[in-house]
């Protein structure tokens, strides 16, 4: 597991052990300012942080690159693989509403998206589909094999912002500080924008406020939903 922390330190832990917590194998020093997202893969690991930049780094500890990525906060991550028509990369976004995709081996920008009102927390990635949400409580789907981006999605997907997001093929799972999760399904918005005048529930399949928490992070599986909220609490919620 890899963790990132306020003490904008990320450390690398062992879990495989049979003691009731985990062993720090490693720490990574270098961001100057708290960490907001961290991705990894095989060869890497990825990182933004309120010092506005995206690092990349080794797994044996060593800081293979620093990008200059945001005026202000770096945010939203995500790996974007290879696939038909796009080439591998990562995505950015930051405090300055913009979304940035990256060729880590050149360290260039080859793309910039301006499409939010407000600062970009949640980018993910899903073959050649890129999914972002903001402060400005609005979800926007791409296709980047499309040669132009229009603005596809929801602009009013929440009253707040939107701290959590994940999808799929199918729908997409959004949490956020207005206290509401909401399921989404894809293709009643796909190929348009929803205006905040449309009634959102045409395009959700769920919409609930648990506890009246304002929600972060999200993940999700085949059977639930696990969100972290800003008092320290978790949920789970079962979705089957």
């Amino acid at each position: 597991i890899v963790s990132g922390g306020f003490d904008s330190m990320i450390r690398i832990w062992d879990i495989a052990g049979d003691g009731p917590s985990g062993r720090c194998v490693r720490s990574l020093a270098g961001h100057a300012g708290p960490i907001v997202s961290i991705e990894a893969d095989r060869d890497r690991i990825l990182s933004t942080s309120f010092d506005g930049t995206l690092r990349v780094w080794q797994w044996d500890g060593i800081q293979a690159l620093t990008i200059d990525a945001h005026e202000g906060h770096s945010s939203g991550l995500a790996i974007m693989h290879e696939s038909v028509g796009v080439a591998a990369g990562v995505v950015t976004g930051g405090h300055d509403g913009l979304v940035k995709r990256w060729d880590v081996t050149t360290s260039s920008c080859v793309e910039t998206l301006d499409v939010h009102q407000g600062q970009v927390w949640c980018v993910r990635a899903r073959g050649p589909v890129l999914m972002t949400a903001a402060t400005d409580g609005a979800m926007y789907i791409s296709d980047l094999r499309a040669s132009s981006r229009p603005v596809m999605g929801v602009v009013a997907a929440h009253e707040d912002a939107v701290a959590g997001l994940q999808f799929d093929d199918f729908k997409a799972v959004t949490s956020s500080f207005d206290s509401t999760i909401r399921i989404w399904e894809l293709r009643t918005f796909r190929g348009r924008r929803v205006e905040p005048s449309a009634d959102v529930q045409h395009v959700t399949i769920a919409s609930w406020t648990p506890g009246g928490a304002r929600h972060t992070r999200l993940a999700y599986d085949e059977t639930r939903i696990v969100s972290g909220s800003l008092g320290g609490g978790i949920l789970v919620a079962d979705i089957l």
